[in-house]
């Protein structure tokens, strides 16, 4: 292959990720605006996360259990043995579960059911697309 070639392909590639986060970005803004948040909101790194906690689930602590859970996760997870690997495990379980019961309840708050919830958690920018873009989706509130 060609210098040019790859170039040509490297920037047909770039091109395609730009627009698809140009897509995700759209998107997300009018999920936040369907909930009745101001989507500039969704622009601003982890407060975004915290509005769509807040978005889909009624108890507001759940953003902190996650994002503690996280902290705790990516302070120990280059050790292995002992009560760090246990540190670990825990956290990165925690934090993988609330994300799981934050999908499903994300799906709820958007008038969707559990194959929603299930398909956010393992595909979460296409739902993210279609939560966004999908008339079909409109804001239930948040849920227990």
């Amino acid at each position: 292959m060609s210098t040019s070639a790859i170039a040509a392909a490297l920037s047909a590639y770039a091109l395609l990720i730009f627009v698809l986060i140009v897509l995700l970005v759209v998107a997300y803004w009018k999920m936040f605006t369907k909930a009745g948040i101001a989507g500039r909101k969704s622009l601003i790194p982890l407060y975004n996360v915290y509005i769509a906690f807040k978005i889909a689930w009624k108890d507001q602590t759940a953003f902190w259990v996650w994002l503690a859970a996280n902290v705790v996760y990516g302070l120990f997870r280059d050790h292995e043995d002992g009560v760090s690997g246990v540190i670990t495990i825990a956290a990165g379980t925690l934090a993988l579960v609330w994300w799981m019961r934050f999908c499903m309840k994300q799906a709820r708050s958007y008038g969707r059911g559990t194959g929603a919830g299930i398909a956010a958690f393992f595909l979460p920018n296409i739902m993210t697309l279609y939560y966004g873009f999908a008339s079909s989706c409109t804001y239930a509130g948040p849920q227990d």
